[in-house]
């Protein structure tokens, strides 16, 4: 069904009428997909009653899980706030922006639904996040969130977009290789601390997904769109600040030193040397 619905091989199904090719389409699709997948994940998670230590685990590696799964095929923004981040960068542009945004709010609420589906009799579905009402812990809620999101994304830019530098070393190879499960890391720290506050949203998907399906919206449910978004611009402008821009540069071979980079398929040959 998402094969098809990603155009096949022609995309002729979305090609003549929207303008998007099939290579487009499955990133959103992707978008859909991991975003979908990762609400479902963590939410159960959290259904299970575990305390705050499963609650930051169980979003930590569901992430981790999801940014592997879509990665591949979309870069794996699987949140609004992140994908913002990286319009306002030139990272995406502005269609893929709009539409990964659409598909990451929509993915946030099929995959909360998904969760709420599975969790009947004693596993209740617990996923929906809220703020207290006076102006006060809005205010603490949303400098929470605003601070959280600003973590993540520069961990985000600073991992798999890695704009410090056009020059691509073996160490910084790795560090990309491993961007997944150092953002699920940081999820997973950042909950720890949010938890108590706001519950923890640093993504608007994932707040309106479960606000969604539980139709519970608090008072200060806007904190958790705005708190996000801003955050997200702010670490554009620290990541301009300390490395003189946020946008990832095309690697250029010629300035990689030959001695630090081991080409895949020379690297997998030489491993696989004795099977073959």
């Amino acid at each position: 069904f998402l094969y098809l619905i990603a155009g096949c091989e022609t995309g002729e199904w979305l090609h003549p009428t929207m303008g998007i090719n099939s290579g487009d389409a499955r990133k959103y699709v992707a978008e859909f997909f991991g975003t979908a997948m990762f609400i479902m994940m963590a939410t159960m998670g959290v259904s299970g009653r575990g305390g705050l230590t499963a609650i930051a685990t169980s979003f930590g590696l569901a992430l981790t899980t999801a940014i592997r799964l879509a990665g591949v095929v979309s870069g794996g923004h699987l949140n609004p706030a992140v994908t913002l981040a990286m319009r306002m960068a030139s990272n995406v542009n502005t269609q893929d922006c709009v539409c990964y945004i659409t598909a990451q709010f929509l993915g946030g609420i099929v995959g909360a639904f998904l969760a709420r589906f599975c969790c009947v009799g004693e596993a209740l579905f617990l996923g929906n996040i809220s703020v207290g009402d006076s102006a006060e812990e809005m205010f603490r809620g949303l400098c929470a969130e605003f601070l959280g999101t600003l973590i993540l994304v520069t961990v985000v830019f600073n991992t798999a977009i890695q704009s410090t530098t056009g020059v691509q070393t073996a160490e910084q190879m790795a560090t990309r290789s491993n961007a997944a499960l150092t953002i699920g890391m940081a999820v997973w720290a950042i909950h720890f601390g949010l938890v108590p506050i706001t519950g923890c949203g640093i993504n608007p998907a994932r707040f309106l997904g479960t606000a969604v399906v539980t139709g519970d919206f608090c008072a200060g449910s806007w904190i958790y769109f705005v708190g996000p978004f801003a955050g997200s611009a702010a670490a554009v402008g620290l990541q301009i600040a300390l490395f003189g821009r946020a946008r990832a540069e095309a690697i250029d071979p010629a300035q990689v030193p030959a001695s630090t980079v081991v080409p895949i398929k020379a690297k997998y040959a030489v491993d696989n040397q004795d099977a073959v």
